[in-house]
């Protein structure tokens, strides 16, 4: 949907509708060995189960009538895979998907693959909890850090978009600290219709109508 405002006596400000849909990648290996640190690790692959998630979340789509403009993912294989297979599904060319680094998860440094119980004692906890937003592992990154890289593709791709009823479905790593990253800078912007999420077989998907101004 596309609407032009007066926004003062001389000039207009051009305002797109598009649908954003953030998709967490299906379950991957990782995933079952809850007892570690999984950070990046973006060479495991899904698993079996997150095989089948991503099909049926294609499928999902498919028979809900949605079409997408873009598709981006990072480049961890997880989010790949996801991508691949649910696009296989919504006949999306495997080709267009767009990939960043700039997507892929918060680096753990030196704690990927360790074992929580032996990263995250009562100390460390209290470390993390006093200043969550700039804490950094060892060789790691914030999740201020997460926040401006990840903010720099929603600048460059989707607040520069003019294409009229866009519908972008971007698969993001990580559960918690990914989603509130993208949405905390997302929300700047005028939200339509409400946020709209839930859970399919494990795979979060969230849906967005978002409002972009440009000024004529």
């Amino acid at each position: 949907m596309v609407e032009y405002r007066k926004s003062n006596k001389n000039s207009y400000s051009l305002e797109i509708m598009l649908d954003l849909y953030l998709v967490r990648h299906a379950q991957s290996e990782m995933n079952l060995e809850a007892h570690l640190i999984g950070g990046r690790s973006n060479h495991v692959p899904l698993s079996p189960i997150g095989e089948l998630q991503g099909s049926y979340l294609g499928k999902r789509f498919r028979n809900e009538r949605v079409r997408f403009s873009r598709i981006y993912s990072s480049t961890a294989v997880r989010t790949q895979k996801t991508a691949h297979l649910t696009s296989h599904e919504i006949e999306f060319p495997v080709n267009k998907i767009i990939l960043s680094e700039d997507l892929l998860e918060l680096d753990q440094g030196d704690w990927e693959g360790q074992p929580r119980s032996e990263i995250y004692t009562s100390e460390m906890l209290a470390m993390i909890n006093a200043n969550n937003w700039e804490f950094t592992p060892p060789h790691g990154e914030s999740q201020r850090m997460v926040e401006e890289r990840m903010y720099s593709v929603v600048e460059r791709n989707l607040l520069c978009s003019k294409t009229r009823n866009s519908c972008y479905f971007w698969p993001w790593d990580g559960y918690k600290m990914s989603f509130t990253e993208n949405f905390r800078f997302i929300s700047q912007y005028d939200l339509q219709d409400g946020l709209r999420k839930y859970l399919y077989n494990q795979i979060t998907i969230s849906q967005q109508r978002v409002a972009l101004h440009f000024n004529e």
